[in-house]
């Protein structure tokens, strides 16, 4: 309420005297104002918060809104050219304003109203246009339209303003007084048609201005003067002056042509539109009318309707080359290749039309008929060897065809004629990056930009070429001008995308690349970019769909092969993996890349020897590839050659002083030879690149835990759990190394966490079986020792573990079970031989028991508590007999 609005007024004002600078304050004064009903100081009040650069979205939206109701308040008056003011500001000052859009409707459709009222039915149809272009089913702008076409019909004639001018042009004339004025009003325009003849346009618009001096309402005067205007460019003044002719005559064919021609040339294609259909009602059979609306429907990209108009002219004459070109390269815009070709053949059918010749070759390069597409260009610039078009488009074919040396000549061709053509520089731009030839592109780009500084694919590709050039900065700068003027960009965005690639942001690089997807779901290089991405960010799941894409769109190109067979390598899938590196190899037999994924996936699959003849492969093609040394590393880490190992190892290194895998395979192969201290340096330059990388902790760990260095050993393992807390195998390290410092409380809750994330794994059960053994929580043990001996029928030692917690929970019987199974899986065991006589002797079979234990004297004579167990079974025996 009122009383409510006083107060905010009186508490904003308080506020800002505390806080001047707060804009929410004066944007809530502002508010307060106009809610007590001062407009005025409202209005005031806002203009100060919006000039002073502090505002809220809020503060234009409420003073759009305020204007709106001002606007409103003009049009209930009846006060239309006020209204429109205030709703023109409001629609400005906020452009998603509904309803300052549907009152200016309302408000224009009114003023047509009044224009219609006083018989200016043209301007009367222009305004009902631009109420209809805000709302676009307001009733009364579609009613008022028909009705002011209908008046500026030649068909009505209920109000002729051709028949009035007529009556008062006799009524004038036929007063003696007036019978001298028109009679030299025509002296001086025939006059001005003599000066036309000669070509001396000064002096036929000095006659005009004479005969309408003399005469205001001579029409033909008026129209003489706006096709003279027309034809020396000065839009403007021609079109008030055709109005003038419209006012005398509404009906005059040639008014309303040349109305819409000039309107056309002033981009107001739908304005253009409608006089052009106006005279097109009087003359249906003039074919320049049907060309103009057809020109003015394609500017509007109502291609269906040019067609339309296109049909109609030829209608008139089926033959016309003018409106047949017009309408082939009309189709060409619409896409509709075939019937480009049939049209512009249809021309030259019956004449050797250069034209013709060049929108042919257009459409079969769209067509991708690139041998046809030639022979049309050869035709085209036979018969006119400065064809700019031509020229250029036997260019595109030689880029399309990969001859990139060719297509540059062409482009330079072009440029030789026209030197500030965009598309030839631009195109020479593409080539010359193409051919590596990355200062000659920017120099193409940066001249193209010289002509339209803000061209979006100028500025990306602009960007390329310095990326090209390892100016990485200046690329996404460069980029992101690009972005500012167009945000969608693909060309852009996948570039930019490159450029984050390069400074190793993967994360942002995948942004990029996804927003060049959504916009262009084809483009190849955001396919590729994107897909890389993902495989640096080692998720190859989602960059298998990008790669199947890229591959079905391009099955020709290589690096959607590579690629490919990186992800379904990552992703374990060695055969399919194999596969996608053949047909790289397919398509270059000479790839180093092709044959080191090849060895890669050939080791996945378990062939060794096939894939280090690949590695070897791709090493004499390229002595220094990083992947397929690391692949001979290990290889014959694997096979236990750890110095051959470390040699290659050491090489990848030199060759990719980034690549992890190098560091972490040299400290593996030093472990592997008890070289702990020369290893920890590798595993930490390793971690120097990736301090998540989860091998290089976890061989650091280990080395640490060879050294008795439990402590640091301890918080790799912890680190290595953090950075990946689903693993088994971080938190059995974890669990085995805390059980090693007798913390076998944390031990098992760490080998637990391992069984629950994979239960398949037998060494953890044995593990954590050991544990709950040295816990003295025996029927946990036993159940642990049984899980590892299910995995694993064959491991022995679980079997022995198994008895030892069976006999320590009360059940021997079953204990001397499990130590004959572990006898009878390894007869080498001791344990098993030993702990068997053990629970024999405790049955008091000490026969068997003394065989038992002879029998571990047998496999270990130093033994001393199977020499102990013996000598004491033998005593019991000798007392029992």
């Amino acid at each position: 309420d009122r009383g409510s609005f006083e107060e905010a007024y009186s508490l904003s004002s308080e506020a800002l005297a505390l806080a001047p600078q707060d804009s929410r304050f004066r944007e809530i004064r502002c508010s307060a104002l106009e809610g007590m009903g001062r407009t005025e100081d409202a209005l005031s009040c806002y203009d100060q918060v919006l000039s002073s650069g502090q505002s809220s979205a809020k503060a234009k939206e409420a003073k759009s809104l305020l204007l709106t109701r001002l606007g409103e308040r003009e049009l209930a008056a009846g006060n239309v050219s006020p209204a429109l003011e205030w709703l023109e500001q409001a629609r400005l000052l906020d452009p998603q304003n509904q309803d300052a859009a549907q009152f200016q409707a309302k408000a224009l459709s009114r003023r047509g109203d009044l224009l219609y009222k006083d018989g200016q039915y043209a301007l009367a149809a222009e305004s009902y246009e631009a109420a209809l272009a805000f709302s676009s089913n307001e009733p009364s702008a579609l009613d008022g339209k028909r009705k002011a076409l209908e008046a500026l019909s030649p068909i009505s004639r209920s109000n002729d303003s051709a028949d009035l001018a007529r009556e008062n042009k006799l009524e004038r004339e036929s007063s003696p007084e007036k019978k001298l004025e028109s009679s030299e009003s025509a002296r001086y325009l025939e006059m001005a048609e003599e000066y036309m003849g000669r070509g001396s346009i000064s002096s036929a618009l000095e006659s005009i201005n004479r005969s309408l001096q003399a005469d205001m309402g001579r029409e033909d005067a008026w129209l003489l003067q706006a096709e003279i205007l027309f034809s020396l460019g000065n839009n403007s003044q021609s079109l008030a002056s055709v109005d003038r002719s419209l006012e005398i005559n509404q009906s005059s064919l040639k008014a309303q042509a040349l109305k819409g021609r000039i309107l056309l040339a002033m981009g107001r294609y739908k304005m253009a539109g409608l006089f052009l259909d106006l005279a097109l009602r009087q003359d249906p059979e003039n074919i320049s009318l049907w060309m103009d609306k057809a020109l003015a429907q394609e500017k509007l990209d109502n291609y269906q309707g040019a067609l339309k108009s296109y049909n109609g002219a030829l209608q008139e004459d089926d033959n016309n080359t003018r409106v047949l070109l017009a309408k082939g390269e009309l189709l060409i815009k619409m896409k509709e290749y075939q019937e480009a070709v049939q049209c512009f053949s249809f021309i030259l059918e019956r004449e050797d039309d250069a034209a013709a010749w060049r929108g042919k070759g257009l459409a079969h390069l769209a067509l991708k008929e690139y041998p046809a597409a030639l022979e049309c260009f050869h035709e085209a610039l036979i018969r006119h060897p400065a064809d700019v078009e031509a020229i250029l488009g036997k260019a595109d074919v030689f880029f399309a065809q990969g001859s990139y040396n060719s297509s540059c000549q062409y482009y330079a061709q072009a440029l030789e004629i026209e030197p500030g053509d965009l598309r030839a520089l631009l195109g020479r731009g593409s080539c010359a990056i193409l051919l590596h030839d990355h200062p000659a592109a920017l120099m193409s780009y940066e001249a193209a930009l010289s002509l339209d500084p803000g061209n979006v694919t100028a500025l990306a590709g602009r960007a390329d070429a310095l990326l090209r050039m390892n100016r990485t900065k200046d690329a996404l700068a460069g980029y992101d001008q690009a972005l500012l003027q167009d945000p969608a960009s693909p060309a852009a965005l996948a570039g930019k995308g490159d450029a984050l690639m390069a400074e190793n942001d993967a994360a942002g690089a995948s942004m990029a690349y996804e927003k060049a997807l959504q916009g262009e779901p084809d483009n190849l290089r955001a396919l590729l970019g994107g897909s890389h991405a993902y495989l640096e960010s080692s998720r190859p799941e989602e960059a298998l769909p990008l790669l199947d894409r890229a591959q079905a769109i391009d099955p020709q190109n290589i690096r959607a092969w590579l690629l490919g067979g990186d992800a379904r390598y990552a992703m374990d899938d060695c055969p399919a993996s194999l596969q996608d590196y053949d047909e790289a190899l397919e398509l270059d037999s000479n790839s180093s890349d092709a044959w080191a994924g090849r060895g890669d996936a050939l080791y996945c699959a378990g062939d060794s020897d096939q894939a280090r003849a690949s590695y070897n492969r791709a090493l004499t093609l390229q002595p220094k590839s990083s992947r397929a040394l690391l692949g001979l590393g290990d290889i014959n880490y694997a096979a236990g050659e750890y110095s051959q190992s470390l040699s290659y190892y050491r090489q990848a290194a030199a060759s990719d002083p980034r690549s992890v895998r190098s560091y972490n395979g040299q400290g593996n192969a030093l472990c592997a030879i008890d070289e702990y201290n020369q290893s920890l340096p590798l595993f930490d330059r390793s971690l120097a690149i990736d301090p998540y990388n989860g091998e290089a902790l976890l061989g650091k760990g280990l080395a640490l835990a060879a050294q008795k260095n439990n402590t640091a050993a301890l918080e790799c393992f912890r680190s290595l759990v953090a950075v990946n807390p689903h693993s088994y195998a971080a938190r059995s390290n974890l669990g085995s190394l805390q059980a090693a410092m007798g913390d076998y409380d944390a031990a098992a809750k760490s080998l637990e966490s391992a069984c629950r994330i994979d239960p398949s794994v037998g060494e953890i059960w044995h593990n954590l079986a050991a544990v709950y053994y040295s816990m003295g929580q025996y029927s946990q043990s036993a159940q642990a020792f049984r899980k590892a001996a299910d995995l694993n029928e064959n491991d022995a030692s679980a079997w022995v573990g198994l008895g030892l917690a069976q006999n320590q929970s009360g059940r021997p019987d079953e204990a001397l079970k499990s130590f004959e199974m572990a006898a009878s899986i390894d007869p080498q065991n001791r344990d098993a031989h030993y702990n068997r006589g053990l629970a024999l002797a405790g049955q008091s079979r000490f026969r068997e028991a003394l065989d038992a234990f002879e029998t571990v004297l047998e496999l270990d004579p130093g033994h001393s508590l199977a020499r102990y167990s013996a000598d004491l079974t033998l005593s019991r025996m000798k007392d029992a007999a």
